[in-house]
């Protein structure tokens, strides 16, 4: 207990700049950094949407062609430039916090989890929009402007996605904690019917689909790789996310739990069931509700753990973290990406090359 009071006294004396840091070299080292560029293709005919998968997703091909620079590498730089501004607001966001410890523990929860997992495994995708914007509204709002401006981000992002992530949050908002969010909730998800609409209309002109339509094709791949992966497959959805997950629902009262678990749990693995990668797509549909529950519970939960006398939160949670593991389970064959397996990918085979020479 000593090591891990002295370790949480140095997290929460280190600059938060150093510690966001740490924090993001910590994932990193954790699940590693590759990229996922989106192919040159998807520019072709553009704005018109592609026939391509992701034909309504605009953000990722709205960038890069505004630079002028289609070829794989413009996608990897755009996505990291993206995810840094996403660790940044994340990183705002705890140090604008009331409580430095909550602001640290939430900073923590956030990043070194699957949500980072995604965002640095997946350079050069749309999912980096989806997760920018869940960040916007989460930790800015509620309020109209941020929400509008986080609304845009997911829906250049992945519009089938947005409206399932504002599915979610209009469960939670019968929580009576997050009432507050119930209207914007309902305006996002008309709005993004709407918008899908409209967009679905003009894909289907030009001989695109939505994702929707695709749900067919991989319907039975889908179930494959969620069931090959049982219980893995509920673990990967959250990491060490669960804990404190679990901690939120033994402070609810019974109708709450409801809610909670309706919103954040049964729903977005309904979603995910039917989708292909699993992990990258329960991301994608709770990032924004994980963000508002951080921000809204974390505070109470270390109110909690303070009055009972348990002083080395930020240390202990860190360790936790730190070495429980993240799993992606994605693609159609339902592979599970572990922790570290970046380096036995890329580290091995070059150091094996340098010694024997093949």
């Amino acid at each position: 207990m000593a090591s891990v009071k002295r370790l949480d006294r140095w997290l929460n004396s280190i600059p938060i700049w150093f510690y966001t840091v740490l924090v993001t070299v910590t994932i990193i080292v954790k699940s590693g950094l590759s990229f996922a560029a989106l192919n040159i293709d998807t520019f072709q005919n553009f704005p018109y949407p592609p026939d391509h998968w992701s034909a309504l997703s605009y953000g990722m091909r709205l960038l890069v062609y505004g630079t002028g620079q289609k070829e794989t590498l413009t996608f990897g730089v755009v996505g990291f430039l993206l995810t840094i501004v996403v660790i940044v607001l994340i990183a705002y966001s705890g140090w604008r916090s009331v409580d430095a410890v909550a602001g640290r523990l939430i900073i923590l929860l956030a990043i070194v989890s699957p949500i980072g997992m995604v965002l640095f495994n997946r350079l050069g995708q749309n999912d980096v929009f989806m997760i920018l914007g869940a960040t916007v509204i989460a930790f800015f709002g509620p309020k109209i402007i941020p929400f509008l401006v986080g609304l845009l981000l997911m829906f250049l992002g992945n519009p089938e996605q947005t409206i399932v992530a504002l599915v979610t949050v209009l469960v939670l908002s019968f929580i009576p904690e997050l009432r507050a969010w119930r209207r914007l909730a309902i305006a996002g998800i008309l709005v993004g019917i709407s918008a899908f609409i409209v967009l679905s209309v003009f894909a289907r002109s030009v001989g695109s689909r939505n994702r929707i339509e695709y749900l067919p094709d991989y319907l039975s791949n889908s179930f494959y790789a969620f069931a090959a992966n049982l219980p893995l497959s509920f673990y990967a959805f959250f990491g060490a996310f669960w804990l404190v997950l679990a901690g939120i629902i033994l402070h609810f009262s019974r109708n709450s739990r409801i809610f909670l678990i309706s919103g954040l749990i049964v729903i977005p693995i309904f979603v995910t069931m039917i989708t292909v990668d699993q992990t990258r797509v329960f991301v994608g549909v709770t990032t924004l509700s994980v963000f508002i529950l951080l921000k809204t519970y974390v505070p109470e939960l270390k109110k909690y753990f303070d009055a009972r006398g348990f002083e080395p939160l930020l240390g202990a949670t860190f360790l936790i973290v730190v070495f429980l593991p993240i799993i992606d389970i994605w693609g159609t064959s339902g592979h599970a990406r572990t922790p570290y397996l970046w380096f036995f990918q890329y580290v091995v085979p070059q150091v094996k090359i340098w010694i024997l020479g093949y």
